[in-house]
């Protein structure tokens, strides 16, 4: 855990992180930001796997609140200037550690039970859903729930990952992907970010041009 200046301010071990705070279990669902891609580019082809409306899982989590661990080791003392939590995993990708950043009252909000996950489903977390603990935000698009969670930091700029930046972003219809190959500051302006996930629903029967019989009348 780091501080604003980018000092070590505390180490947890997984001991602390499952004795120390008070638990917190709940049904939380997960989806792919581009979960119905496929449908998407049915109208105009987008970038991106074609996903269709699976993208998406549920499962049972325990873990700790976050902003409990960042009060436990002093970092919620002076937040004036703090804007964002930080989050890197530990896992090497082509464009460096995938992480990002929440905004610092998401984080603190009560309501939003961000958690330090490190059971699923009543276990440890197994090594592909992050083990040993991985960030956890409901309500969130999935990509923000880091696995493999490795550094919690904060700061008073956004994340500097790569991932962050050209990962999860809808830019307008107007800017299409030759716009922003030469032009990449359309994936750093925050309106274009996708945090929050829309409640929406999908008919998974009949399937797309699935030809029905009619019934006796």
């Amino acid at each position: 855990f780091h501080g604003l200046d980018g000092e070590i301010v505390g180490e947890l071990s997984m001991e602390d992180l499952t004795t120390l705070f008070p638990k917190r279990t709940m049904a939380v669902s997960l989806s792919c930001a581009g979960n119905r891609r496929k449908e998407a580019n049915m109208i105009k082809q987008s970038k991106g796997f074609s996903w269709g409306c699976a993208a998406v899982s549920t499962s049972v989590w325990t873990g700790v609140r976050v902003a409990d661990v960042l009060d436990y080791l002093g970092l919620l003392d002076d937040l004036s200037a703090a804007k964002y939590i930080c989050f890197d995993g530990v896992d090497k990708l082509p464009n460096g550690t995938y992480g990002t950043s929440i905004a610092i009252e998401t984080v603190l909000d009560p309501a939003r039970d961000v958690l330090l996950a490190f059971e699923q489903n009543g276990e440890r977390l197994a090594p592909d859903h992050g083990f040993p603990v991985r960030l956890l935000v409901p309500g969130f698009i999935g990509g923000r729930s880091i696995k493999w969670l490795g550094a919690v930091k904060l700061s008073a700029e956004e994340s500097d990952s790569w991932y962050h930046y050209f990962d999860n972003r809808l830019p307008p219809p107007n800017v299409d992907q030759e716009t922003v190959k030469s032009d990449d500051s359309w994936f750093k302006r925050p309106e274009y970010i996708i945090n929050d996930r829309n409640i929406n629903s999908a008919i998974s029967a009949p399937a797309h041009d699935e030809v029905l019989a009619l019934g006796p009348a």
